[in-house]
């Protein structure tokens, strides 16, 4: 609920000032850098007219016009000079215009768990909020009490700030929070729920079907199946409580499957079997019939994980499920 909170809180408080590729915006006062990219519009005359990039050493390149300092200057100043070289190389007298349609110069890589990650330019440089609301907000796991801010100084070599965005929000103090720069890395990582958060990569026990939050997660001792659905985000209203299964690996027995009635076992005041690392739980749907959930678990397994247990834990499911019916 809190992470909630907090969420909404900075998707209602956003105002996006990310310019993306192919969205011209008015530039007074912006100085063109290397790698922005540039529309040129050349008035009566479409030949001349194009969409060019900013080289490394800050030079455009105009044919038949050549070679043309661009780095430094602002839009309207290098309009003026390509309108001298038309009128110096072609003697031509016209008016051009340019804008820039990608901020390339003034650039943030934003990864982890937010809804668009990936490379994000600006014309003005944004605040950490603003950055995550360009990025479409978070996930649902996102934790804003770490978030780290990548950064490389020139001389100094890597510098690394970390972030309590999560905080900052709250007492609607933002002013600890530091300033973005170009070429910034921001990396929000997930939560940790009660010590057992979403993982990466093979570990964890793995959580599908009707749940908030299908995923990998890891584990407490002694965790039960009821406090992981609650990890999970709990039950989706569509949940069948009868219809659970798990999915393990017993050390000297080998694979095996275990269908849980949650239901029954809460009406008794139970909260289900341990559950432990490695195992599979799948909550099936109400509308699922038995056809149907065989073939969810089949491409569910399939999709969470890559290692050789669970491909052998896919054949034993669809082997015991034809014996049962």
């Amino acid at each position: 609920m809190r992470q909630g909170w907090i969420l909404g809180v900075i998707l209602a408080t956003v105002v996006v000032m990310v310019a993306g590729p192919g969205s011209a915006r008015a530039t007074e006062g912006y100085l063109i850098g290397a790698e922005d990219v540039l529309s040129l519009t050349v008035w009566e005359h479409p030949e001349l007219s194009r969409t060019v990039a900013v080289r490394a050493d800050g030079t455009i390149t105009l044919p038949p016009l050549g070679d043309i300092p661009a780095a430094g200057k602002p839009t309207a100043e290098l309009a003026r000079t390509i309108e001298a070289r038309i009128y110096s190389t072609l003697r031509i007298t016209t008016q051009a215009t340019v804008s820039v349609v990608a901020f390339n110069s003034r650039k943030i890589y934003l990864s982890g768990q937010v809804t668009t990650p990936g490379r994000f330019g600006f014309e003005e440089m944004p605040g950490l909020v603003d950055l995550l609301g360009s990025a479409g907000g978070l996930n649902a796991t996102a934790d804003l009490s770490a978030v780290r801010i990548l950064r490389r100084r020139p001389s100094g070599g890597p510098e690394t700030l970390t972030v309590d965005l999560s905080a900052a929000v709250q007492t609607g103090d933002l002013s600890a929070v530091p300033k973005l720069e170009s070429g910034d890395v921001v990396y929000v990582p997930a939560a940790a729920v009660g010590g057992a958060g979403p993982v990466g990569g093979g570990g964890g026990i793995y959580v599908m079907g009707e749940v908030a939050r299908p995923g990998a997660y890891s584990l407490l001792a002694g965790m039960n199946l009821m406090q992981l659905l609650a990890i999970a985000g709990g039950l989706a209203p569509r949940a069948d409580l009868s219809q659970i299964l798990i999915f393990g690996a017993d050390p000297t027995g080998g694979p095996f499957r275990v269908k849980v009635d949650l239901r029954r076992e809460m009406e008794t005041g139970g909260r289900g079997p341990e559950v432990r690392l490695g195992d599979t739980v799948i909550v099936a749907s109400l509308e699922a019939g038995p056809a149907a959930l065989a073939w969810s678990l089949t491409r569910e397994t399939l999709a969470a994980s890559r290692d050789i247990l669970n491909l052998f834990l896919i054949r034993d499911s669809i082997v015991n499920r034809r014996g049962t019916n």
